[in-house]
């Protein structure tokens, strides 16, 4: 098998890695900024929609001038829980001839994990907290001699959190709303991230927001995939005390992303918190890339025609 395609229909935006061969070289990366994530309630956005189908056309006109043999398209968070899903699903098939595959959480986080693992960065490391911020969920793995060993899914997404603690995000975050949102986050994680058997492993994350914060390191003049989480508590407070014109004034802050930046940083802090890591490790390889492994498979024809994944 030559070259895979994987389209990631995410709460927050639309993305396309095109990789080759065994060791998944990447070929093409793409992204197309359409929050399919709901204003309200559980049903897509017909707007939203539209665009998402327009989009995912030229994602896929890109990766077959790539020289894609198999291409997956899957959804996530967004579409896991849209009543209406189905509308999406069948203009996908009527207008572009291609099926959709909506993943459950644990099968995102065993993949995000699965792909990390790729990740050459991460070549020596036996153990590590992996975790996938999106805008819906929350995904975390726990990875110990290589393999993926405990794996959940949370309703703890950045674009999740913005709406029901931050309101639309346009205004600077009061202390009172940051500490609501952490207590949350935390009450669902402590029951189900098991701290202490977490302890001592490193904190590798992967997901836009974190190559967003990668991005605004760099622009401070401090690069690298590694960054202390007093950096992060940093950004959180400068993010925080800024309206939304602010925090896109500041160098390396994505336009797209800078309403929902300052929940994603506060839930990086606690979990962070919660299994007693000091740094971050940005991994930009994940849930596309354990995909992408999937794909060469023999498994591939099924997957890539939009065989369900559980």
């Amino acid at each position: 098998m030559g070259r895979v395609g994987v389209i990631d229909l995410g709460s927050n935006s639309l993305k396309l890695l095109v990789t080759e061969g065994a060791s998944l070289e990447t070929v093409l990366r793409a992204t197309a900024d359409v929050r399919l994530f709901p204003e309200r309630g559980s049903r897509l956005d017909p707007a939203a929609i539209e665009a998402a189908v327009g989009a995912i056309g030229d994602l896929v006109g890109r990766a077959r001038q790539a020289g894609v043999e198999r291409l997956a398209v899957i959804g996530t968070s967004a579409l896991r829980e849209a009543e209406n899903r189905a509308t999406l699903s069948r203009a996908l098939e009527d207008r572009l001839g291609l099926r959709l595959s909506v993943i459950s959480g644990e099968t995102e986080a065993r993949l995000t994990a699965d792909g990390m693992l790729r990740d050459p960065a991460l070549a020596n490391q036996p153990g590590f907290v992996a975790f996938d911020l999106g805008g819906g969920s929350l995904e975390v793995a726990r990875v110990l001699h290589r393999r993926c060993t405990s794996a959940s899914s949370f309703p703890l997404g950045a674009v999740r959190l913005t709406r029901s603690f931050l309101g639309d995000g346009a205004a600077p975050v009061r202390s009172g709303e940051l500490e609501a949102l952490r207590e949350h986050v935390l009450g669902l994680l402590t029951p189900r991230v098991a701290a202490l058997s977490a302890r001592g492993l490193p904190l590798v994350g992967s997901g836009g927001a974190l190559a967003a914060l990668v991005e605004m390191q760099r622009a401070a003049g401090e690069p690298g995939d590694q960054i202390g989480l007093l950096a992060v508590r940093n950004w959180l407070a400068k993010l925080s005390e800024r309206d939304l014109a602010g925090r896109r004034a500041l160098p390396g802050v994505p336009a797209a992303r800078a309403d929902i930046m300052p929940a994603a940083l506060a839930v990086v802090c606690a979990l962070a918190d919660h299994v007693g890591a000091e740094v971050l490790q940005v991994s930009h390889y994940g849930l596309r890339q354990g995909m992408a492994a999937l794909l060469m498979t023999d498994a591939g024809d099924l997957l890539s025609s939009g065989a369900p994944l559980r």
